[in-house]
């Protein structure tokens, strides 16, 4: 074999043999025993398919949009007289914005916030491929964790910590194929991202994990969406004199462009 590899091409010729005919790969010979006619036959076909594999360019483009929104509302204060009072302590997101007196000492405060964020984190990457091999590239980053373990005992419990390293990575593993103007594609793209959310109902150190594993087709030069998720929060607390709420959303995106190089 000149340019294609022995391996890719014995389930094209093991039909053309006949019954008592043989046909492996050996290194990058493909050996095959069958009649003079058959083997005239099999040359024919080994000269169509023995051509030099195309050069590709796979451009993978993942996209996460992430937003977090939170609300709350809270009074506090003390009212009354001399026979009664009544006291709501503040807590400890009591930003008041608006504080009531009178003369015979009552005092309310009140206070609402709101809050809105948003991130939107795209990454295209690329990798040049021969037609029926597969490639993989991946980026990112190694960050340390701290791995905790609790063993009871008798008095205090015996925690053990074990230092650790979590990899955060982006990239993708890709197999092509084209056929004319069309792709095939089998492609498992991941994409990681480490954020952070303080606030009351937030998380510090938050790893999203996004994977996809599928085969796809479409035009060649073209983008074409291989799929995405969407994923939505929603929490609420409520006390005495107080109530918060927050939302948050992600809106992933994974799209894929074969172009062939000359």
């Amino acid at each position: 074999m000149q340019h294609r590899l022995p391996g890719e091409l014995i389930q094209v010729i093991e039909p053309l043999v006949a019954p008592e005919g043989v046909v492996r790969a050996s290194g990058n010979n493909l050996i095959v025993r069958a009649t003079p006619q058959r083997m005239r036959e099999i040359r024919g076909v080994l000269d169509k398919l023995d051509t030099p594999p195309k050069q590709l360019l796979i451009s993978v483009r993942q996209g996460a949009d992430l937003s977090d929104s939170e609300r709350s509302a809270s009074i506090s204060g003390r009212v009354g007289n001399d026979s009664a009072r009544i006291a709501i302590p503040p807590n400890q997101r009591d930003d008041a914005n608006v504080i009531l007196r009178d003369g015979n000492g009552n005092i309310v405060r009140g206070g609402v916030s709101d809050s809105t964020s948003s991130n939107q984190n795209t990454s295209t990457q690329q990798v040049r491929v021969l037609e029926g091999r597969s490639a993989l590239i991946q980026v990112g980053q190694q960050r340390p964790v701290v791995e905790r373990r609790v063993f009871p005992s008798v008095g205090r419990p015996v925690v053990i910590e074990q230092q650790g390293v979590q990899n955060i990575t982006t990239g993708f593993r890709v197999l092509p194929r084209v056929h004319g103007q069309q792709f095939t594609l089998d492609i498992s793209p991941q994409q990681a991202n480490l954020r952070s959310r303080p606030g009351r109902f937030g998380d510090q150190g938050i790893v999203d994990v996004q994977r996809l594993n599928t085969s796809v087709s479409g035009p060649l030069g073209q983008w074409v969406d291989i799929g995405g998720a969407v994923q939505q929060q929603s929490l609420q607390s409520s006390g005495i004199g107080s109530t918060a709420s927050s939302q948050s959303s992600t809106n992933t995106s994974v799209l894929i462009k074969v172009e062939e190089l000359p």
